[in-house]
């Protein structure tokens, strides 16, 4: 037994320790308990009232043990709480960075792409010009060929077929819309070349002219785009054929003057390379001047 002249929370150590709520709940049992002592004690049943003050001593120690774990437990399960807690609010802050992470990103991208859209319309734009620009500049083209082709046919008689045929096969290059503009240009322009080269060359060839139904070949020459001279070897069949003119035509150019055949075979033989070059009279009858409009 204790000894009662000592303090309560020396004769009850353990109770010091206690909650409030427990040491007043023991407490009160300790008022049940003392008018139960005397009583027990007039009986003499003082080792049962030790016994049961025991008794009630380790229930209040299991409960006091019992609400310890359960305030460790819901102090771990607090914790426990508070770090999930932590841990979503850091995964909701990460989510909202990547969000405006992806944000920016998405912006940047359509901007990206509205610029692209603006290249696009830009070039699209542009590209429409130029197929007008190349539409217009082929009809301009075809109109210049078209002008050729009528020069050629007025011009002198010399392989107009030939130069016909060059200029058809550029024209049907324009027609194809498969040919840029380019290459229809590259091509009018050595059509074009070919034509300058004419003006500046005496070439000679062999001819083919109509005498009283028959054809007859003879050899001659064009000047340029002056004319062409044209001649047999025995001096019966030589013409001049000026621009406008039939190599028929220009028979009667120097019908009366034979005398001229042999200066136009002396120029045959020297073109043909079995002369050497010299000095040579040629007969070249009066020319057409074109007259400007006053």
């Amino acid at each position: 037994m204790r000894d009662p002249s000592l303090p309560r929370n020396r004769r009850f150590p353990r109770l010091a320790t206690l909650p409030l709520g427990i040491v007043l709940a023991a407490t009160l049992i300790g008022g049940v308990l003392a008018p139960i002592a005397p009583a027990a004690a007039q009986n003499g049943d003082v080792p049962r009232t030790e016994a049961v003050t025991n008794s009630r001593a380790q229930e209040l120690s299991r409960l006091q043990d019992q609400l310890r774990r359960r305030s460790e437990e819901a102090l771990a399960h607090r914790r426990e709480q508070r770090a999930r807690l932590d841990a979503l609010s850091g995964e909701i802050r990460s989510a909202k960075r990547r969000n405006a992470s992806i944000q920016r990103e998405i912006d940047k991208r359509q901007l990206q792409l509205s610029e692209i859209e603006a290249k696009e319309t830009r070039a699209r734009e542009e590209a429409e010009k130029i197929v007008t620009r190349e539409a217009a500049l082929k009809r301009t083209m075809n109109g210049y060929l078209r002008g050729l082709e009528g020069k050629i046919a007025a011009g002198i008689p010399w392989k107009i077929t030939d130069r016909k045929h060059s200029v058809t096969q550029v024209l049907d290059q324009l027609a194809d819309e498969r040919t840029g503009a380019a290459a229809a240009l590259a091509a009018v322009g050595r059509l074009q070349k070919e034509q300058e080269a004419l003006a500046r060359l005496v070439e000679s060839n062999t001819l083919d002219v109509s005498i009283d139904g028959n054809e007859r070949a003879v050899k001659g020459f064009h000047l340029g785009l002056l004319g062409v001279i044209y001649s047999a070897d025995d001096g019966a069949v030589l013409g001049f054929a000026s621009a406008g003119q039939t190599l028929e035509e220009g028979l009667e150019t120097v019908r009366t003057r034979p005398e001229a055949a042999k200066g136009y075979l002396h120029c045959v033989d020297i073109l043909n390379r079995r002369r050497t070059p010299q000095l040579t009279d040629v007969f070249l009858p009066t020319l057409p001047v074109e007259k400007g409009g006053e």
